[in-house]
């Protein structure tokens, strides 16, 4: 029986993202094992069990991380949410601050940039995956 996802891979389950740590197989069932040892997606019907988990895909790559934790490194603690917004066909992005105040980051051209942020929808800096080092 193969198996959708691998050992190490991120998984979505009910809107929670989990590592794979140990793939269970029995002749008509499959048991995903996450981080702690708890068992998620344990279906009898493999069918049933493929649509309910989704592969894990990070909202932004390695170099837009690099360059929001750059920027927002020394006010990160006051920052609400961070937004995709579009200003006369060019992307922008959007930073929310405690406060009140925002800060926008230069216009890149639409769909150049930023392409797994969703326009308008206010990211926190835990979803976007920035400072986890620092938790």
């Amino acid at each position: 029986m193969n198996t959708k996802f691998k050992i190490g891979e991120k998984v979505v389950y009910k809107s929670k993202v989990y590592n794979v740590s140990r793939i269970i197989i029995n002749q008509y069932t499959i048991c995903y094992q996450i981080d702690n040892g708890r068992c998620i997606g344990y279906e009898e019907h493999v069918d049933v069990l493929e649509r309910e988990l989704k592969k894990y895909e990070q909202i932004l790559d390695t170099a837009e991380k690099r360059y929001l934790k750059n920027v927002i490194r020394p006010f990160k603690d006051r920052v609400i949410s961070i937004i995709k917004e579009n200003d006369f066909g060019d992307d922008y992005i959007k930073i929310e601050l405690e406060n009140g105040d925002f800060a926008n980051l230069p216009n890149f051209a639409k769909g150049t940039m930023y392409k797994g942020m969703k326009k308008e929808k206010k990211y926190t800096l835990k979803e976007l995956e920035l400072f986890e080092e620092d938790r």
